[in-house]
């Protein structure tokens, strides 16, 4: 534990040199706010826009954040460093978490009060978003490991947010594609946010959800300790 805040502390200070990470956790919140405040059409939900931009913040910012954070730290020493003083794969992947999911969960508890969610409404917004957020973190981290460098490991996540992010999208404008995005787990996070029902969390997109966290979360340790000896 001391080791994962140790971790925590020092993401959220370089936060302050690295403007970078921290428009990430801006951007879409606030592209949401003026979306949804300045464009507002017969028929379209009060809330369209905070929908389509929580599943693409949640598939864009925690991948490049976390896939910055790791390969900048790789690419420094900074990560072997923390490899020689017997950091465990979960202490550091938790601190990266906590640091990563905490700012983009303020952000996403800001659209939710933007969208004037009722509390059940609000549980489950929130509970999907963090657990989309968490497979997002070690898709990141994952690129941010295997990539050389930051410049490779930016070419690396730029094409996976994009397919991620921008699937739920298309496929609410397209069957097909739709039926290609039920392996995506944006996809599923889309289509619970849509609904907002409590029974989501008893679904299929609830359970597909957990075997992906658990499967990202199970290769991100295989990663970690393979690729351990060549820091």
């Amino acid at each position: 534990m001391k080791n994962t805040t140790i971790i925590l502390k020092k993401q959220i200070k370089d936060t302050i040199n690295n403007k970078a990470i921290l428009i990430q956790f801006l951007l879409f919140p606030i592209m949401s706010a003026i979306m949804t405040f300045s464009i507002q059409t017969e028929g379209m939900p009060y809330d369209y826009f905070i929908k389509m931009f929580a599943c693409m913040y949640i598939g864009m910012a925690p991948i490049v954040i976390a896939s910055g954070i790791i390969s900048e730290e790789k690419e420094s020493g900074a990560l072997r460093m923390l490899m020689y003083s017997n950091v465990k794969a979960k202490e550091y992947i938790a601190g990266i978490a906590l640091y990563i999911v905490g700012g983009c969960f303020l952000g996403c508890v800001c659209m939710a009060v933007m969208a004037s969610y009722s509390m059940t409404q609000m549980i489950v917004f929130l509970g999907v978003s963090l657990i989309g957020m968490l497979i997002s973190v070690m898709i990141g981290s994952i690129i941010g490991i295997c990539a050389s460098s930051q410049m490779k490991a930016a070419s690396w996540s730029i094409p996976v947010m994009i397919i991620f992010s921008f699937i739920p999208m298309i496929a609410s404008f397209n069957e097909t594609i739709r039926h290609i995005g039920f392996f995506f787990y944006t996809q599923q996070i889309s289509e619970m946010i849509a609904s907002l029902e409590p029974a989501s969390f008893q679904s299929v997109n609830m359970l597909l959800l957990i075997v992906y966290f658990i499967s990202s979360l199970a290769l991100f340790i295989r990663v970690y300790k393979t690729h351990l000896i060549r820091f």
